[in-house]
């Protein structure tokens, strides 16, 4: 059984009970989930956060996003933590500006300014839904790669990767004990 990753990521549901279990050395296989609660029509979301170290990724197709755009049962089976992040919360605090060239030349700009965001994190044992770890993260000032502009809209704030490796770092790599 694979469930809804907005329903698991409020805690205590398995996101597939066909997962490795957390347990014993790492790395630990992770999968995550990018929840987008904030206005679409008011706000550009930023890129989901990049690759990690190689052995990061439960992807079969051998990529290292552990934030892939749409996993697979092969995918889940891999999986011993799921990583859920909840955002951009965003404010009307301006951050700076993010240029792209000519690539909105038709609308008469090509900046767009950019506003603070604030990222939640949780991680969760994947078979079984336990909550491991939460924590907030402040945006960074990451442009993303491509965006859908329409006009009157603002870039939130990106995450700032390495920052999330170092929190993730430790369930992933560390050694693991099974949930209760």
């Amino acid at each position: 059984m694979i469930a809804d990753p907005a329903t698991a990521c409020q805690g205590g549901k398995p996101f597939s009970t066909g997962s490795a279990p957390y347990q014993g050395p790492g790395p630990h296989k992770a999968l995550g989930f990018q929840l987008s609660d904030y206005d679409q029509e008011k706000y550009i979301a930023p890129d989901p956060p990049g690759l990690f170290p190689d052995a990061w990724a439960a992807n079969v197709e051998g990529t290292r996003e552990v934030f892939h755009p749409s996993p697979g049962p092969a995918d889940y089976q891999q999986a011993q933590l799921a990583v859920c992040m909840s955002g951009p919360r965003v404010t009307e605090k301006r951050a700076g500006v993010c240029s792209y060239g000519d690539t909105f030349s038709l609308v008469g700009t090509n900046d767009i300014g950019m506003i603070t965001a604030r990222y939640e994190f949780k991680v969760f044992e994947a078979r079984t839904g336990k909550l491991l770890k939460a924590f907030t993260m402040d945006g960074a000032h990451f442009c993303p790669k491509k965006i859908n502009f329409k006009g009157g809209q603002l870039i939130a704030q990106g995450t700032d990767n390495i920052r999330l490796e170092d929190e993730l770092r430790p369930l992933i790599e560390g050694a693991a004990t099974p949930a209760q």
